[in-house]
């Protein structure tokens, strides 16, 4: 297992809040408890950030996800396409995508508003320059034959929700801490609401078993 894996985290918070030491049969939290938590504080400090810079928001780099994938042709509709692993969070001007060349040189990738080939075809060829819009968990290349797809095209991507838990959680460095702090928190708070309940109980029945 990578030691920058989401599963490691969740483990090092496991470690921190049981004081060093898992227990399986004794503690209250699993890996997949805690791994969901650390991808839900994960996308909710992303979006704190986007809400703070709005239009001059440009995602940071260790947010994506990077893989190389193959286009496919829509016979259908008449244009190229990728399929999304997932659906990328509602970044403004789709800024939870980028897709380059796989290798350097050659057409650019270039991400134009849904129809703007179809509806500028004196500009459709962007001066040699591949078009991009967003689909429905796709993404489409307008301008592009079925005899110009590249074999294979790089793809950045925001993937938020569902994240394998054997690869890196992808979070600037600088909101790691807060991030653990936060499912930290939450599990003290699920706790704490145990305790309560218990309390109450006990209260109840005179703290008869």
């Amino acid at each position: 297992m990578s030691q920058d894996s989401l599963r490691a985290d969740a483990q090092g918070v496991l470690l921190a809040f049981y004081g060093g030491e898992i227990s399986p049969d004794e503690q209250g939290f699993d890996e997949q408890q805690v791994m969901f938590w650390l991808v839900q504080e994960r996308d909710r400090l992303m979006e704190r950030d986007i809400d703070k810079d709005g239009e001059m928001y440009q995602p940071d780099d260790a947010y994506y996800s990077q893989m190389e994938v193959v286009p496919e042709w829509d016979a259908n509709r008449g244009w190229a396409k990728i399929t999304l692993p997932s659906t990328p969070p509602s970044v403004m001007y789709d800024r939870g995508i980028r897709i380059e060349p796989v290798m350097g040189g050659g057409a650019m990738f270039v991400r134009v508003p849904r129809n703007f080939c179809n509806v500028n075809p004196d500009l459709s060829y962007l001066e040699g320059n591949w078009a991009w819009e967003m689909g429905q968990q796709e993404v489409i290349f307008p301008n592009m034959g079925q005899l110009d797809m590249p074999s294979k095209v790089m793809l950045y991507i925001i993937q938020t929700k569902t994240v394998d838990p054997d690869s890196p959680l992808r979070l600037p460095a600088r909101h790691r801490a807060e991030c653990r702090d936060r499912v930290l928190n939450i599990m003290a708070q699920v706790v704490g609401r145990q305790d309560t309940r218990t309390d109450g109980n006990d209260a109840v029945t005179g703290g008869s078993k």
